[in-house]
This record gives C-alpha cells, sequence and structure tokens, in this order.
C-alpha cells in the first residue's frame, strides 16, 4: 500500500529507487525459493523397454535374461553367462566385413549408445492447479466463455463496434497471403530487396513491398516501398554460426565467460519472439504485432563464402517475421517529445477538447497534453506491458523496444463544433529474450525498464480494470490448457527442442503467473509489489488416473496433507467414508497408559 503522508520532495524519482530504498531499509525480508506443483493428467500409459545387456555378446538369451533380472534402483545388474560357441555359428551370426572396420569405427562401436526416453502425447489436461478462480468473476470455461471475455474487454476500450477486430490482428488466411507475396518479392524483385538493420546485436532485415498510392489527381496513381515487417533468421542470431555483427563474433569468441545469458536457451530468440505473440493473443492484450515463423531466402541475407560463390540460389533460411507497427515511435522519442509528469495532483482533469472546424479529425493540428484522465488511460495501456514482460520474463525490455503511439478520437460532433480526445496505444517489440529455463542468478538481475518510470506513473496500483481482466484469465484452467498447448507448438518448431528444457520454461512462467494472480488479489498492490515477489517455480506433475473419477475426492484427497490427522478426526471417520486418512493414530503401549493414571 502506497501511503500519502510523506511530502512532495521525498517521492522517489522513478519505480527502481523506490525498490532500492525498501530494498536498502531494515525491513527487508529475506529471500527464499518456493516450490508449488500443480497436477496434470496424462492419457496414455509409459511404455516401459528394458535396456540390453551391452556386453562383448549380444543375441536372444541374453535379453531374456535382462528382462528376468529384478530391478535394483533404476538399473539392470546383469550377469555375463559364459556361452560355448564354435567357430562355424560365430561365423555365421557375424559377417567377415565386421573384422574389417576403420579405427573410428571401433572406437565409435565401444561407445554405450543411450536410447532415448519415448515423450507421452496425449492431450493436456489439468486435473488440479494452484490457480484458483475468483468467485465473483465469471469463469471461463470454454472457448465460448473465451470469446464473450474478448467482447466485453473491446466494449471497455471505447471501440465503437467491438465486432471489429482490434488492432495488431490479422487473420491466419491474410497471414498466409502475404508470406507468399513477400516469398516471391524477396527472392526475385530487386526493388524488395529485404535491408539490414544496424542497430541491434544479431542481424534482421526490413522485409518490403511495394503499394500504389493515389496522387494529386484521382486518376494518378504511384507506387511506394514501404516496410512490411522485420525478418530475424536464426543462423544469424548472437549465439548463430552465421552472425553479421562482428563484434559480438570476437565477443563470443574472444570473452565467453561475459558473453550471453545463463537464463536463455541459446539460439532460441526467433521462437520467442513468435511465442510472446502467442501469449499476447491468449493475454487478449494485443500489444505485440502478429508474429510467427516462416521461410525466406534472398541474396541480401548472410550467408557463407562458398555459398555465395555457387551458382546455386541460395537456401531458404527459417526465422521470425514481425509485421511492422504503423504510426508508432519509440518510447524513449515520445517521452523526450512529451515528458512524463511527476505531480498528477496539478494537471487538469478532462482530456476533452473541442475544436470548431469541419475538417476530418487526422487532418486537425491539435496539440497534446497530460491530464488525469490521459495519465489514467495510460496507466491501463502500461499495465498490459508490465503483465505481459513479468509472465515471460523478459530479460531485456527498454525504453527504446516498445512503442506508444497517439491517435485522436471523436467523443461528438455539431456542425461547426467537435470534442476529440487523446487514446495512447503500446507496442511491444524484440521480445527475443524472454522465456528464460530458469530465473536469472547470476551478477546480472536484467532489471525491466518500465521499472525506471516516475514513481506518480509506475508506483500507483493495479487498476480494477486490469485485475478484472487478467484474473479471470489466469485462474482458468481451460485457458492454461489452451495456452500451454498453443507455446508448445511453437516452441516445437525448433530442430533443437528439448522436452526436459521445455518443461523448465513451463515452470517458471506458471511461477511467475502464480505471484501476478497474488498481486492481482490484493487492491492496493501494484507493479513494484510485483517485481518484489520472490522467485517461484510451479511444475507440472503427470499423474495417470480412471477415467471415470470423483473429481471431488480427488481434490479433497490432494488439498489435504497426511499429517493432519486429529484424535477427533479419527473417531468421526469410524464409519464408512469416502476418504480415510493416511497415517494411523500411534497406538499406546500399556506402561504409558498406566503411568498416566498416577
Amino acid at each position: 500500500m502506497h501511503s500519502a503522508n510523506g511530502t512532495k520532495s521525498q517521492l522517489p524519482i522513478s519505480g527502481a529507487d523506490a525498490l532500492e530504498e525498501v530494498e536498502n531499509g531494515p525491513l527487508t525480508p529475506r529471500r527464499a525459493s518456493i516450490l508449488y506443483e500443480t497436477e496434470s493428467v496424462g492419457s496414455n500409459e509409459i511404455n516401459h523397454e528394458p535396456i540390453p545387456f551391452q556386453g562383448h555378446h549380444h543375441n536372444d538369451a541374453d535379453e531374456v535374461l535382462s528382462q528376468s533380472m529384478p530391478n535394483m534402483g533404476g538399473a539392470r545388474w546383469l550377469t555375463p553367462r559364459m556361452v560355448r560357441r564354435n567357430s562355424e555359428n560365430t561365423l555365421t551370426k557375424r559377417p567377415s566385413k565386421s573384422y574389417l572396420l576403420s579405427p573410428k569405427k571401433w572406437f565409435s562401436s565401444t561407445k554405450r549408445k543411450k536410447k532415448k526416453s519415448k515423450v507421452i502425447e496425449g492431450p493436456y489436461s489439468i486435473e488440479y492447479s494452484v490457480f484458483r478462480p475468483m468467485n465473483y468473476l465469471p469463469p471461463i470455461k470454454s472457448e465460448a466463455d473465451f470469446n464473450e471475455h474478448l467482447v466485453n474487454i473491446l466494449r471497455q476500450e471505447n471501440v465503437a463496434d467491438a465486432s471489429q477486430p482490434p488492432e495488431n490482428y490479422i487473420s491466419a488466411a491474410d497471414f498466409e497471403a502475404l508470406v507468399s507475396a513477400m516469398t516471391h518479392d524477396v527472392e526475385y524483385d530487386t526493388d524488395l530487396r529485404p535491408m539490414r538493420i544496424s542497430q541491434g546485436s544479431l542481424g534482421s532485415y526490413f522485409v518490403l513491398g511495394k503499394r500504389e498510392r493515389a496522387g494529386n489527381n484521382d486518376s494518378e496513381y504511384t507506387i511506394e516501398i514501404y516496410k512490411r515487417g522485420i525478418f530475424k533468421p536464426k543462423d544469424e542470431e548472437p549465439y548463430g554460426p552465421l552472425s553479421p555483427k562482428w563484434s559480438k563474433w570476437l565477443h563470443r569468441t574472444f570473452f565467453p565467460c561475459f558473453f550471453g545469458r545463463a537464463c536463455l536457451i541459446p539460439n532460441l530468440g526467433y521462437v520467442s519472439e513468435a511465442a510472446a505473440c502467442v501469449l499476447d493473443r491468449q493475454l487478449l492484450s494485443f500489444i505485440v504485432p502478429h508474429t510467427d515463423i516462416i521461410f525466406l531466402k534472398s541474396q541480401a541475407f548472410y550467408y557463407t563464402f562458398w555459398e555465395r560463390i555457387r551458382s546455386k540460389p541460395p537456401k531458404f533460411k527459417i526465422g521470425s517475421f514481425q509485421m511492422f507497427l504503423n504510426g508508432y515511435i519509440e518510447a524513449q522519442q515520445f517521452f523526450s517529445l512529451y515528458p512524463l509528469p511527476t505531480d498528477i495532483d496539478k494537471l487538469p482533469v478532462s482530456k476533452v477538447l473541442e475544436v470548431e472546424t469541419d475538417q476530418p479529425v487526422d487532418q486537425l493540428p491539435l496539440q497534446f497534453r497530460w491530464t488525469k484522465e490521459v495519465i489514467q488511460q495510460f496507466q491501463e495501456q502500461l499495465e498490459k506491458l508490465v503483465i505481459l514482460d513479468y509472465i515471460m520474463r523478459n530479460t531485456d525490455r527498454g525504453a527504446d523496444n516498445w512503442m506508444i503511439k497517439l491517435e485522436w478520437r471523436e467523443l461528438s460532433s455539431s456542425r461547426s463544433l467537435k470534442k476529440v480526445y487523446p487514446y495512447l496505444r503500446i507496442g511491444a517489440i524484440d521480445s527475443g529474450l524472454a522465456f528464460p529455463w530458469k530465473h536469472p542468478d547470476g551478477w546480472r538481475s536484467f532489471p525491466f525498464g518500465w521499472l525506471f518510470l516516475p514513481y506518480a506513473i509506475i508506483g500507483q496500483p493495479f487498476s480494477n480494470k486490469t485485475r478484472q481482466h487478467y484474473l479471470a484469465l489466469l485462474t482458468s484452467s481451460h485457458w492454461w490448457e489452451q495456452t500451454i498447448i498453443k507455446l508448445r507448438n511453437v516452441f516445437e518448431q525448433d530442430a533443437d527442442f528439448k522436452e526436459r528444457m521445455w518443461l523448465k520454461q513451463v515452470a517458471v512462467l506458471k511461477g511467475q503467473a502464480f505471484n501476478l494472480v497474488e498481486v492481482l488479489r490484493i487492491p492496493q498492490a501494484g507493479p513494484l509489489e510485483l517485481t518484489r515477489r520472490e522467485r517461484v517455480l510451479i511444475w507440472d506433475d503427470e499423474m495417470h488416473v480412471p477415467t471415470h473419477v470423483n473429481n471431488r475426492i480427488l481434490s479433497n484427497a490432494l488439498e489435504s496433507s497426511i499429517y493432519d490427522v486429529t484424535s477427533a478426526e479419527l473417531q468421526s471417520n469410524g464409519k464408512n467414508d469416502e476418504t480415510t486418512p493416511l497415517l494411523e493414530q500411534p497406538k499406546r503401549n500399556k506402561s504409558d497408559a498406566g503411568n498416566r493414571r498416577h
């Protein structure tokens, strides 16, 4: 809770300063890691395959022996049998070519070949979750409830027609048509060769396009080249083998100890870009432009020397394509034009401007100014960025990779008088350094860039609109099932996908979401209280349960502790009941009973 007893001169400059004062105070709590677990149900059973005996020889008899041995601590203790074999049988089972092997194959044949564990495939179904639904919010149990929640959010955004899609949204059919046109233009049209972006630590390119633009006369049209989006190839990332930035190559080659981020999976930035878009769509925030994984090839991309000199066309490159945000400018540039106020009490209240004109709103020379209503609307948009960055634990959010758009909306109009008001939108780009497999535990903490905004902005509690928006989603088991399935479909597109690392990423993501839910339950808590939460990991435990099961009995068994058994409960549960205690009451000896009588 934020106190208002102090003077205005004592307010810290930014949210990061407020956190630093609290951390350096005498009552700073000691941080400790907490472990929570959720239960999920798998539909298929694990097929155990015994590891065959690895020795000098192996036949069907040895396989039968290995299966008959007991399991001792997860490994099979095998005793090789001395089998008498003649030379004829040996030669028939081993061809003579096996004796004429190269030394390389001799060495490789002696290695112990590990069998890959089979991944259980089936629907991701949550039976028990730590994300408990709120009683005062309508539950989201199906796709129809999810769409209804979206319509309510669009109505609250002051959209005239809630049936219209939100900004930064494109249908799957339109996006496929766009990718098909880009694939042809990038390869064959010389005017639309991708432009390499000089900023950043990886190879990224502007993908261009052509469109007709009306001239001064209605009958005249000109061809205009515009930016369709940004393409980031996988092999040109800082960890990639074809990174075009020599500074990063020198950094990676000669200073590997200070290169990269240990909490992130290397060379997975393009997948993180697409996953951030999926998570943004599931959260119904729509602040991330449409991003997906595509394949492109062009002579403008960075290839090896031998690939450039050969006569064959270049190979396709896999990477992330993010659509361009039109009308947005960087946050640091916007704040340089319109500085954020530090004292909100001195601002005017209303945001409505009255203009006497007959021109459209887009052509009016309007002057933007901060008011209390504009600050409140900007705070609601900023909270979308805070929640998205916190859930996916973005380690690279500065003032240069999130955008702000200023648009003017018309409230009412008459013949000569129009009432207009400003509306601010936020766009989140460059999310390639998110979704870590563990919490940052090195000397770099990777703080969020929005923490350095003025305390009067970032130090306020979350609005009621934000609480109702995200609590209904994050406490829904149906939402979690669909979100995890969609995120997994994105991460599985990478050739180096590993199940073990994916489960760790999900544990971090759910731990961040758990902290967010706990903060949103408190009306006085805001982004500063969210960043002060302890680090949490939530793991998925897979269970195999019968098809028909009483959910009430299972939930009661999961929520109850085996140690919370009293003598009163034992006496009351003497009859046949649905649940019985797992631990019996310790029996007393006669000597103990006799001693108590005295």
